[in-house]
C-alpha cells in the first residue's frame, strides 16, 4: 500500500494535494533482469538530487529489451522464476505470482513511494505485443495489470497503456485499427477504459509517435476518456490545448534528437549541438505549462552492463568512443538549472 497519492489538478499535478512539480526519466528496460532493477533502484537518491521525482517503466521494455509478463492470452504468466523480494518489498503477495517481472515492478513503485517520487507505468511495447494472440489478449493484459495495481494498492502511479500507440511497428495487429474497423470504438479508447473500469482513480493516457501506420503525422492523441496527453515531440502544450478545447495535462515522456542516433550509430553518443536542441525543446514544453522528462538512449539500450542508469561519466558511454563529446550528465543538469530557474520560462 503507497503512502502517497498521485492526482491531477487542472493541468497540474499534486502529491497528497500539494503540487507536485513532475521532473521525469524514461528507464523503460530496468524490468529486464534483477540486476538492471538494482541498478536503478542504487540511483534513485541520485535521480532525486539531481531533481528527478518520477520514472516512466514499461513491463514489456523497450527496444532492445525482452520483458513480457504474460501469456499469449493476456493472463499473467505465473510460471516464471520469481526474484528476489528485494529487501522484503516487491514479492507479489496480490494472487501469489511468481513472475519476476511484477516482482521488480513492485519494489520500483515502493521504493520510488519511500522516496516521494512518482512512477509512470507502461505497459504495452510494439516488439512484444506482438506475443500477444489478438484484441482479447490484449484486453485481458490491460485488465489483469489494473487488478494486480488494484490489490497492491498503489497509488503514486499513472498509466502509459501503449507505447506510441500507431506506429508502424504494430500496423498488423488490432491495437490500434482492428477495433475501430470492426465498427467498435478505437482500441485506445477501449484499452483506457478497460482499465479505469478496474482503476478510475488511477490517471491514464496513451503515448504518441512520429506518424501512424497509414503514414498520418500525430502531434498528440486526442482519446475522449484519458486524463493527460503525452507527447514525443517539441510542441507547445498550450496549443494542444486551444486545439482540443481540454485543460488536461501535458507530458513530455519521451523526446530525444535525431543526431544522437546519427551519423556515428552509437545510442547515447550525444553532441553539443543536442545539449542545444534539448535546451529549446525544455524551454517550449515548460512555458507551455508542460512536463518533461529527460530520455537518453545510454540509460535504455541493453547490452552485456546496460543499461546504463548512473548519472555522469559511468552512466554513458567511454570519453574515448564519445571523442570529445560530452556524456548524458547534462541532462541532468539542465534539471536543476530549470528548476533554479537558471533558464528562462
Amino acid at each position: 500500500m503507497a503512502k502517497n497519492v498521485f492526482k491531477i489538478k487542472g493541468t497540474n499535478f499534486t502529491l497528497n494535494d500539494k503540487d507536485f512539480d513532475m521532473w521525469g526519466i524514461r528507464v523503460a528496460n530496468a524490468l529486464e533482469n534483477d540486476r538492471t532493477t538494482f541498478c536503478l533502484l542504487n540511483n534513485m537518491d541520485d535521480y532525486k538530487k539531481h531533481g528527478i521525482n518520477t520514472m516512466s517503466v514499461f513491463l514489456m521494455g523497450a527496444w532492445s529489451g525482452s520483458a513480457n509478463p504474460f501469456e499469449c492470452d493476456g493472463a499473467i504468466n505465473a510460471k516464471l522464476r520469481g526474484s528476489h523480494t528485494y529487501n522484503g518489498r516487491g514479492n507479489c503477495e496480490a494472487y501469489n505470482y511468481c513472475n519476476p517481472y511484477l516482482d521488480r515492478l513492485s519494489v520500483i513503485i515502493e521504493e520510488a513511494d519511500a522516496k516521494d517520487m512518482v512512477v509512470n507505468v507502461g505497459i504495452f511495447y510494439q516488439m512484444r505485443i506482438n506475443q500477444l494472440s489478438g484484441v482479447e489478449a490484449i484486453r485481458n493484459a490491460t485488465t489483469n495489470i489494473a487488478y494486480w495495481l488494484k490489490a497492491k494498492g498503489y497509488k503514486n502511479i499513472f498509466m502509459d497503456l501503449v507505447n506510441e500507440y500507431a506506429h508502424i511497428g504494430y500496423k498488423d495487429r488490432d491495437i490500434c485499427f482492428g477495433m475501430k474497423n470492426r465498427g467498435s470504438a478505437d482500441a485506445g479508447e477501449i484499452l483506457i477504459h478497460d482499465f479505469k473500469s478496474i482503476l478510475p482513480d488511477i490517471p491514464v493516457s496513451i503515448s504518441t509517435c512520429g506518424a501512424d501506420v497509414k503514414g498520418v503525422k500525430q502531434r498528440y492523441i486526442n482519446f475522449s476518456n484519458q486524463d493527460m496527453f503525452f507527447i514525443h515531440h517539441k510542441i507547445d502544450p498550450e496549443a494542444i490545448r486551444r486545439e482540443t478545447g481540454r485543460q488536461l495535462p501535458v507530458v513530455c515522456n519521451e523526446w530525444g534528437p535525431g543526431v544522437a542516433l546519427e551519423p556515428t550509430g552509437n545510442l547515447g553518443q550525444w553532441t553539443h549541438k543536442d545539449k542545444e536542441e534539448w535546451e529549446k525543446v525544455f524551454n517550449t514544453i515548460r512555458n507551455g505549462n508542460g512536463k518533461m522528462f529527460i530520455f537518453s538512449h545510454w540509460k535504455q539500450k541493453m547490452s552485456v552492463d546496460g543499461p546504463h542508469f548512473e548519472v555522469g561519466p559511468k552512466g554513458t558511454q567511454p570519453n574515448k568512443e564519445r571523442g570529445g563529446e560530452p556524456s548524458d550528465a547534462w541532462l541532468f543538469e539542465m534539471v536543476e538549472k530549470f528548476k533554479s530557474k537558471e533558464y528562462s520560462n
